[in-house]
């Protein structure tokens, strides 16, 4: 079954598009995310878009935001592909939708639903020269000073010089995209190295196009995480991402991310929803998608097990994931990268 859109809210307004894909479990926080683009981003030429696969999922209050809402069937099983709680089925959906975007727009943007637009901005990423189909920034991993990034790019083969990226924002030149098959490029990966996917859709990402991937700066996919924060002056991100467990709409009082918490708060409030209840912690991988993932793990176990039991620790530990040194050596060689978008 071919994917494709069912419904749409809106017609297209313009050419370019900032997208987020999600399940019901993201619904309200990426309509935060649209709402707060909407309203920041006032000379905006480009159409805020939000998919789901399901369109009764959307409360009749949001309807009317300015978002335009798109029903997706996509044609295929997500969640026979590796996922968790943290990373549902639902992750491998913006790689469908980019292809099924194709003819309303020569310009995609794909932003994940626990991001927070910290300034205006987006326009210009959007109108910028590509010489690659599809742009991601590193991720925080890549610059640690422990190396724990090589837990997920040594299954990938991937080179030490690789920045390893995010697949949290990603920059697509739709008419290049659909040319060189790089969502189904992706979509193939994933399905044929299930072993491989440590980081799940993040590591189909980077295993399939490697080199082929653009890179962006850390201005526009800034991952707030403590060690980091020190470089936001710096770096003047204008988007925010809140990695880990930990999001801003759920933050306790204290933590780097309850600053935050009010915008959400105040637009739950006003539009008279309300999140659903956080997630188990217990994992909703298929069993497929577990049985899959084993030979991944037997592979860093073997090639480094006193690294491989570490980093098991650090990242099942959610204050854990904060405590890292940065590899400051690292982090300037992406700052400086003169390729970066």
């Amino acid at each position: 079954m071919a994917h494709r859109i069912t419904w749409s809210s809106t017609p297209p307004e313009f050419d370019k598009a900032v997208f987020m894909s999600c399940d019901a479990g993201m619904l309200l926080p990426s309509c935060y995310l649209g709402h707060q683009i909407l309203a920041m981003e006032r000379e905006r030429d480009f159409d805020v878009i939000l998919c789901v696969t399901d369109r009764s999922i959307i409360p009749e209050p949001l309807l009317d935001i300015g978002i335009r809402y798109l029903e997706v069937e996509p044609g295929m099983v997500f969640e026979d592909l590796p996922n968790s709680e943290l990373i549902t089925p639902a992750a491998y959906l913006r790689l469908v939708v980019i292809d099924l975007l194709k003819d309303d727009y020569h310009r995609l943007l794909y932003v994940d639903g626990d991001i927070v637009l910290r300034r205006p901005g987006l326009g210009e990423l959007l109108a910028a020269p590509m010489e690659h189909a599809v742009y991601a920034a590193p991720d925080a991993a890549d610059f640690r000073a422990d190396k724990t990034y090589e837990h997920y790019t040594g299954p990938l083969g991937l080179k030490p010089e690789f920045f390893y990226r995010n697949s949290g924002v990603l920059l697509v030149d739709s008419k290049a995209a659909a040319e060189t098959k790089v969502m189904q490029r992706v979509l193939d990966y994933a399905q044929a190295n299930h072993e491989k996917l440590v980081h799940h859709d993040q590591s189909a990402l980077n295993g399939a196009l490697k080199d082929d991937l653009g890179l962006l700066s850390l201005r526009w996919n800034f991952q707030v995480i403590e060690p980091l924060m020190e470089w936001v002056d710096r770096i003047d991100p204008v988007l925010l991402h809140f990695v880990g467990r930990q999001k801003p709409w759920r933050a306790p009082e204290g933590s780097i991310r309850h600053v935050y918490r009010r915008g959400y708060d105040t637009f739950f409030i006003d539009h008279g929803v309300s999140l659903p209840a956080p997630p188990a912690r217990i994992s909703k991988s298929s069993k497929s998608a577990r049985l899959a993932r084993i030979p991944g793990k037997i592979w860093r176990y073997l090639t480094n097990p006193a690294k491989a039991l570490r980093a098991k620790k650090q990242w099942q530990d959610e204050t854990g994931f904060e405590q890292f040194e940065i590899n400051e050596t690292r982090l300037q060689a992406i700052l400086d990268a003169k390729q970066a978008l």
